[in-house]
């Protein structure tokens, strides 16, 4: 847990990315808030990223086409998370712990993979009377990564 916390310090103190959600509170009004960047089909240097985006990209513009409905994944990959959130040392690990697990993802699919649950279970030293940090940090990136999505879909449309 010492790790996440470190680097969580560390990250925190970074300026806020291009996409930046709502700052979220819980019943103690502790708060937290992410930030992140997003870049159109990142490419690797052996090409299977090339390849493997264009697949994707046929397989959006099918679904577009079926449903009529932008497909969120369109937003891109996250490739940088930071977050600001209270001096609570539990809410700085979980929030490391999140920004660690989505780069490399899509909004889309960052958001399918938030589960508090999990997310309290990966910190196992954390008392019980502080897992709902868990909570607090899923429900603030879940709103960033909403306010990237939204943001494309209105350059989109």
């Amino acid at each position: 847990m010492s790790d996440y916390i470190d680097a969580g310090l560390r990250r925190r103190r970074r300026a806020p990315l291009r996409f930046s959600g709502p700052p979220r509170r819980d019943e103690e009004d502790r708060y937290a808030r992410f930030s992140l960047m997003l870049e159109q089909d990142a490419a690797e240097p052996d090409g299977s990223e090339q390849r493997r985006c264009e697949q994707r990209d046929h397989e959006r513009t099918i679904r577009l086409r079926s449903t009529g409905r932008p497909d969120m994944d369109l937003a891109g990959v996250i490739t940088d998370v930071t977050f600001e959130c209270s001096a609570c040392v539990t809410l700085v690990a979980y929030c490391e712990l999140l920004c660690g697990r989505i780069e490399g993802l899509t909004p889309a699919e960052a958001i399918r993979s938030l589960q508090p649950q999990t997310l309290a279970a990966a910190l196992p030293l954390v008392p019980a009377l502080k897992r709902p940090r868990a909570l607090l940090a899923a429900q603030a990136l879940a709103a960033a990564l909403m306010t990237a999505i939204q943001a494309h879909q209105e350059v989109s449309a």
